[in-house]
């Protein structure tokens, strides 16, 4: 793709050539609050900033106190069936840090291949990590979600695990039954970062959201699944939490801004209204062209489309292969029909049919993985190199099975450090972050040993790190 002259043109230019846009709806430059959209129509941002600051006094149910922002009021409430809203200006990472220094000293189990902050955010609170390992489904290169009896095991062996904090659904919207995790769990605290299911909440075909199935903390992305502006989400405290609610509070407001951006903290309002008001219809117009594609895919023998007997899963998120092809191929093959997908793995494409996808860009995709189909034997071939014994996630699975943290991340930030080539970097500690996007897997920790299996994930990359010093005899 051609590179541009900034920001501005580069967006332009995107909207304009690539049309068919099956990801995140935040990301796909179309909007679906309009309510917002009309109220920016009628004034300009620099009056609008004006006319905001000073109506947040007026808001029935905002807590708004010595210019702070705190409670968002009874319409959060309703929707996402909570006794505490708290707006996040930097999405799911804010609020993992935010309910993080909650945890500070205590015991907590998290899934190994959660998003990075909220391993950095329990590294910083001085918390005592616990790991639990998804299974990986190699046909698909995908991890699966976390299975109850899992979480069972270890809390079996390790009785004095105080909190549970849990991705769900995933990226590729694979879920768990939180309900079911929640009863064995006893007192615990459980905790779900939410990002990818905030339309759950506004559904009755979708899964059941966390909070309605007993959670104590949800962290809500407002744009991933639901369309509002980059970077917002919601803080959800459960309406028979055990968390305190103070801290949580006074963490926010510890972390948070000083300033929040009126203009964001109206789309989210816009947002929300929306859903709650036709959010069932949006959700379920969405699930039926889902529904549609994969009806029209499960006669095409050479199409695969997830599906596991055991797993919930989102209807609106299609993750779909090609015999013979890799997900890369398939990636570009469906790029050059202007069709993005939302994330590529070494096997698979996963697709968002969200709720602002028409059903023409359907006919349009089912139109174009027909063709790209008719165009292969349907014979998996595993010589084809994308489909290659070394590809990344059973890397990243390997990596996140024998991690090793070894260094308390404060006392690398007090170390000295040198940076070095990753070769040879084997046997030393990780002085920074490295993770993997879309989804935020960190693959090296700050304190982490690094392992064989970091280097052949980034040897492609030929990647220098910065390591902890070593001390001179």
């Amino acid at each position: 793709m051609d590179k541009h002259n900034g920001l501005i043109e580069a967006i332009e230019a995107f909207q304009t050539t690539q049309k068919h846009q099956f990801h995140m709806p935040s990301h796909s430059g179309r909007y679906i609050n309009s309510d917002f959209k009309g109220l920016l129509d009628q004034s300009n941002i620099q009056g609008f900033n004006r006319a905001a600051r000073r109506a947040f006094n007026n808001v029935q149910g905002l807590e708004f106190i010595d210019g702070l922002i705190g409670d968002l009021g009874q319409l959060y409430h309703d929707a996402f069936s909570s006794k505490l809203t708290l707006y996040l200006q930097n999405g799911q990472t804010a609020g993992n840090h935010i309910v993080s220094l909650c945890l500070a000293g205590k015991n907590v189990l998290i899934q190994s291949n959660t998003h990075i902050s909220v391993h950095s955010g329990l590294q910083l609170a001085g918390s005592k990590i616990y790991f639990v390992q998804p299974d990986y489904n190699q046909e698909y290169d995908i991890f699966l979600p976390i299975r109850p009896h899992q979480i069972a095991e270890i809390l079996d062996e390790n009785p004095e695990i105080n909190a549970i904090y849990l991705t769900n659904p995933t990226i590729d919207g694979l879920c768990f039954d939180t309900q079911e995790i929640k009863n064995l769990i006893g007192d615990r605290l459980l905790i779900i970062d939410e990002t990818h299911g905030a339309h759950f909440y506004f559904s009755d075909q979708c899964p059941q959201a966390a909070l309605t199935s007993g959670a104590d903390v949800s962290v809500t992305s407002v744009s991933t699944t639901l369309g509002g502006l980059q970077g917002t989400g919601l803080l959800n405290i459960g309406r028979q939490s055990k968390i305190d609610a103070g801290k949580i509070k006074s963490n926010y407001f510890m972390l948070g801004t000083t300033t929040p951006s009126p203009l964001l903290i109206c789309d989210v309002e816009g947002t929300v209204k929306t859903f709650s008001q036709n959010g069932n219809n949006l959700i379920n117009d969405a699930i039926k062209n889902a529904w549609r594609a994969k009806q029209t895919f499960n006669h095409i023998d050479s199409i695969k489309v997830f599906d596991q007997d055991g797993v919930q899963k989102d209807p609106i998120k299609l993750i779909i292969r090609v015999k013979g092809m890799g997900g890369q191929q398939l990636a570009k093959k469906l790029h050059d029909l202007n069709i993005q997908v939302e994330k590529v793995t070494r096997k698979a494409v996963l697709l968002t049919v969200h709720s602002l996808i028409q059903e023409s860009e359907i006919e349009h995709f089912v139109a174009a993985m027909t063709e790209i189909a008719n165009t292969y034997s349907g014979i998996d071939d595993e010589s084809t190199p994308e489909l290659a014994a070394q590809y990344q996630d059973p890397l990243i699975n390997k990596i996140l099975n024998k991690r090793e943290i070894v260094m308390d991340i404060r006392d690398c930030f007090a170390s000295e450090t040198e940076t070095i080539q990753l070769q040879g970097a084997l046997g030393r500690i990780s002085a920074e972050i490295k993770y993997k996007c879309p989804s935020g897997i960190p693959v090296l920790l700050y304190g982490e040993k690094i392992q064989e299996n970091h280097i052949l994930l980034f040897k492609e990359a030929k990647e220098l790190i910065k390591v902890i010093q070593q001390l001179s005899e």
